[in-house]
């Protein structure tokens, strides 16, 4: 393998790890952002239960 090859093999190693790199990006935006819908979600039921006065005793 010449050098010519191993730099070949590097510059797709590289363009590999970007990729991963990205992807493993996506994944974490998008389980903070499942984890933001979550708390909506429940933060909305929780109006629907309590109504709009919260948990006030007044």
């Amino acid at each position: 393998m010449g050098l010519g090859d191993l730099r070949h093999v590097g510059r797709e190693l590289h363009v590999v790890a970007r990729q991963l790199h990205t992807a493993l990006h996506a994944r974490i935006r998008n389980v903070v952002d499942g984890q933001a819908e979550l708390q909506l979600q429940i933060g909305i039921r929780a109006l629907s239960i309590f109504g709009h006065k919260g948990l006030r005793s007044d």
